[in-house]
């Protein structure tokens, strides 16, 4: 089967860029970051080259609120880590405690 993408004409391509760019910078107010997540859902369109969009629209707000999600993952694990090194590193042992 061909690419999703590769079955639009160009007008109707344009058109699904505009839509894309609205779904992503109204979910993402930074504008860089959103660019990048545009560019990884056209990514990830153009990847799936065996499988039917059915439902374009739904298929790439389900897609981009993915990678916002999991940008958020690897956010938050980035800052956690540091500090559960500072938790570990300050918590007494028992015999420190009693001394």
């Amino acid at each position: 089967m061909k690419n999703p993408v590769n079955n639009f004409d160009q007008e109707e391509l344009v058109k699904r860029c505009r839509d894309l760019r609205g779904l992503v910078r109204s979910l993402v107010c930074d504008a860089d970051r959103a660019a990048d997540i545009e560019q990884r859902v056209w990514l990830k369109a153009l990847q799936a080259s065996g499988t039917p969009i059915h439902a374009w629209r739904s298929w790439c707000r389900t897609v981009t609120l993915n990678l916002i999600r999991g940008d958020a993952r690897k956010k938050s694990s980035n800052i956690l880590e540091p500090m559960a090194e500072d938790v570990v590193s300050t918590v007494n042992t028992p015999e420190q405690i009693l001394a």
